[in-house]
């Protein structure tokens, strides 16, 4: 516990901290594994209603506690910007499935650059839940096989055999997810199963006798406080993980819980009966709860990151709270007195955790709902610009042919902060994610006299949809998209990760369209985003040509949009805080900044004849700035992609390129 709590504190010094929830599943594996064999070898059978009650009155009051302090947290100073996630990670955290809404979101396009929310360290209380509630009912099925249709008077032997087929399965999951698709790998229950069954197998074996060679159990203690100690020092973030990185805490684990409790003098059992360390044991279920939203909290209170003494702060209130949560919530309502326990019934304890978990299902839906009121109220700009034809929305604030007056629309912008991060329009529905094909989606008009028109790209593309779309059906135009993460279209024959879109060359070289749209992720190295696609900026500028000249032989005509600029995540963090649309004013930055990162598909179609370019930039920066609320408009959901409202008020602007390079 004291790994990952001081891990997350202080990362930079201990690197690999996280490691101290896999030795937690070992633990969890093995205390749970024992307690139900030692129920089916005294009764023949598991009582299920009692094991889940207890596991109800053991888990959830201090947990679903935690949760609705976390909410008032997130009320209290979390810009609301970032509330839709909090609060849904808050309600996927009280119904136990946290570690799945990471594991989504980990693959999301639209994921990709959220902050860590309050409940995120619940994907491992999820995983630990989603265990209780399938081992007993694993072993249960095995004890069955084993006396009912096996008549075998070994019901040890049957549950061993079932546990070790399920544990190598899961090893085998988590080394081809580690390698295929980490993010996922390192939430899924699937994938971490294997650590409770080992876990849940040396308590089926069996550990070392209490006679055993007292020197050797000490030994093999050390050894275990040692591959622990290890990897808690040396694993990064970089480290791949889980799969086979996992077993050397995993088995350090598994050491120490099979030496047990040597009488050497020299065995590390006098430090296990320390009393800080059994002080930290007792509170350390707390600890976890409390340590993390209080880290989130307090890193938007101190306004970024805290300095040594915030921090040793924060780490002190964790302590205060863990024990105070131990001594007024966790003991009374664990103990046998407690007026659920003597209740002959656990229907009364269902019910009560049940009644817990939609409290805080009710504050979640409440800050959800706030979200959603606060959305449909910026929504209502755009009706009021079109009643006032001298109101200017968005991008057309940025037209110099045009005279603006937005007073009128006050001093809100949309979307609201509260529903920034959600603002991202329809193009991501039909996005491919990395290392998968790309899936054509067709909008518009289908009569074989339409214009037909493409849209290429990477999740830059996505943003643009709602531009593309704003006067589709009005044109009588057809549109069909190619759009996946983490590849351009001048690198799909060069990088590994793109071989599933290899054939996308040939289908744009034969599909015979009127017009190609490239919208493409500018060489972003310097910017938050993660994602870029491989290759210097000459590469992919030369890679664009090579792939762009066999169409333009065939007589369809390419355009480029040139990419927005490039912020990091304390520039929206500015606007996510600003509230207004006159706050929102400082949040800018200046061109050479805001135009740092190269952009490689505008500087291909700048130098390629017969390619042409549809130049956006004027509609970001202006007059030495470049803000990040335009005409009322959020102009940015995260560092590098605009919102689908701006995207839409940039609309006229694409169409209007699009017509004039068509209509040569």
């Amino acid at each position: 516990m004291l790994s990952v709590v001081l891990y997350h504190f202080w990362p930079q010094h201990l690197p690999g901290g996280y490691v101290g929830v896999d030795v937690f599943f070992v633990i969890s594996g093995y205390l749970i594994t024992a307690h139900l064999m030692r129920e089916v070898l005294r009764t023949g059978t598991i009582s299920l209603p009692r094991f889940w009650a207890r596991r109800v009155r053991r888990l959830l009051p201090a947990s679903l506690l935690v949760l609705v302090a976390s909410a008032l947290i997130t009320f209290a100073v979390v810009p609301s910007a970032n509330w839709q996630s909090f609060f849904w990670e808050i309600i996927s955290s009280a119904f136990y499935f946290e570690n799945w809404t990471l594991a989504a979101n980990s693959v999301d396009y639209l994921a990709a650059n959220n902050i860590a929310t309050v409940a995120q360290h619940f994907w491992s209380l999820s995983a630990e839940e989603q265990f209780y509630l399938v081992w007993p009912l694993l072993i249960l099925a095995a004890v069955f096989v084993a006396i009912k249709v096996r008549r075998s008077a070994s019901p040890e032997r049957a549950v061993t055999v079932t546990l070790a087929v399920v544990t190598v399965a899961s090893f085998v999951l988590s080394l081809y997810l580690t390698h295929t698709n980490p993010s996922q790998a390192y939430f899924i229950t699937p994938v971490r199963a294997w650590e409770f069954g080992v876990g849940g197998l040396l308590a089926l074996i069996g550990s070392a006798k209490a006679t055993g060679n007292q020197h050797v159990r000490a030994a093999v203690s050390w050894l275990g406080l040692a591959a622990i100690a290890i990897t808690v020092l040396t694993y990064t973030a970089a480290t791949p993980f889980p799969g086979t990185a996992a077993l050397l805490p995993v088995f350090g684990a598994l050491a120490v819980l099979w030496a047990g409790s040597s009488t050497a003098r020299w065995a590390p059992s006098a430090l296990f009966a320390l009393r800080p360390v059994g002080f930290v044991g007792d509170i350390s279920y707390s600890l976890y709860l409390w340590h993390w939203p209080i880290i989130v909290g307090g890193a938007f209170f101190f306004g970024g990151s805290s300095n040594v003494p915030e921090k040793i702060g924060m780490l002190a209130l964790s302590f205060v709270l863990a024990w105070l949560t131990k001594k007024y919530v966790e003991d009374p309502a664990r103990s046998t007195s407690s007026f659920l326990a003597r209740r002959k019934s656990s229907g009364l304890t269902f019910v009560a955790g049940l009644a817990a978990m939609c409290l805080v299902l009710a504050v979640g839906v409440t800050g959800l709902t706030i979200v959603n009121q606060r959305a449909e109220a910026a929504a209502n700009l755009a009706s009021s610009a079109e009643k006032n034809p001298v109101v200017c929305l968005g991008a057309a604030a940025m037209d110099p042919t045009r005279s603006c007056d937005n007073s009128s629309l006050g001093d809100i912008f949309a979307p609201d902060p509260a529903g920034l991060k959600a603002d991202t329009g329809p193009g991501f529905d039909c996005a491919a994610g990395t290392g998968r094909a790309y899936r054509v989606c067709h909008y518009g008009s289908s009569a074989p006299d339409a214009v037909r028109i493409a849209l290429v790209g990477d999740s830059h593309a996505s943003m643009m949809m709602p531009a593309m779309l704003s006067q589709l059906e009005k044109k009588g135009w057809s549109l069909d998209t190619y759009i996946g993460k983490a590849c351009v279209w001048g690198n799909m024959g060069t990088d590994p990760v793109c071989d599933p879109r290899r054939d996308v060359q040939k289908t744009l070289e034969n599909a015979h369209y009127d017009g190609i749209v490239l919208a493409d992720t500018r060489l972003a190295q310097a910017s938050g985003y993660k994602e870029v696609p491989a290759g210097t900026p000459d590469s992919r500028v030369a890679g664009y040509k090579k792939a762009w000249a066999p169409v333009l032989a065939t007589g369809t005509k390419i355009m480029v949009i040139s990419d927005n600029p490039s912020f990091e995540n304390s520039d929206i963090d500015c606007l996510a805080a600003s509230g207004s649309a006159s706050a929102a004013q400082a949040c800018t930055v200046t061109p050479d900044y805001a135009w740092r990162d190269n952009d490689a598909a505008t500087e291909a179609a700048k130098t390629s004849k017969g390619v042409n370019l549809i130049d956006l930039s004027s509609f970001y920066c202006a007059d030495d700035k470049c803000p990040l609320v335009i005409g009322n408009v959020a102009v940015y959901y995260d560092p590098t992609h605009i919102t689908a409202t701006y995207s839409t008020t940039l609309g006229p602007y694409v169409w209007k390129g699009m017509e004039r390079v068509l209509a040569k």
